[in-house]
């Protein structure tokens, strides 16, 4: 049994809004229960294939990666360090740098007027003459 002392505490925090009583009010027989739920929205089915892509590391000053420099003009004409090229030939060109130097990379610069079609055509000759390491080049705008 709670002596009085006790008992005019409890009641003082009745006043103060508190319930008033002897014993605590008992715990709820079914206490409410919270689950976190997120939503993300569904993914495309439809989704397009991403063009792979490996960039260079940093190296060192004496290690200097051999390069294949695919340049495409505004006109779509193709130039392999610096000397024009068929389209027809970019794949032996590539087979050919890719003997000369297995760690070849490609790098396609191309005329910010060329068509992303024309890029990836570029690119796919330079994949089916071996080359697996591709990069871009890219000016800095208005030169």
């Amino acid at each position: 049994m709670r002596s009085s002392r006790a008992l005019v505490s409890a009641c003082a925090l009745a006043l103060a809004g508190a319930a008033c009583a002897s014993s605590p009010p008992p715990p709820p027989d079914n206490p409410p229960i919270v689950v976190p739920v997120a939503s993300v929205p569904p993914m495309a089915s439809s989704a397009q294939p991403a063009i792979g892509y490996d960039l260079p590391r940093a190296a060192d000053f004496m290690d200097v990666q051999p390069v294949l420099a695919v340049d495409v003009s505004a006109t779509g004409e193709l130039r392999v360090n610096g000397a024009p090229i068929a389209e027809e030939r970019l794949k032996d060109a590539a087979r050919e740098a890719l003997s000369k130097a297995p760690e070849v990379r490609a790098v396609i610069r191309a005329d910010a007027s060329v068509t992303y079609g024309r890029v990836i055509r570029v690119m796919d000759l330079l994949k089916q003459g071996g080359i697996s390491r591709i990069a871009f080049a890219v000016a800095p705008a208005g030169k």
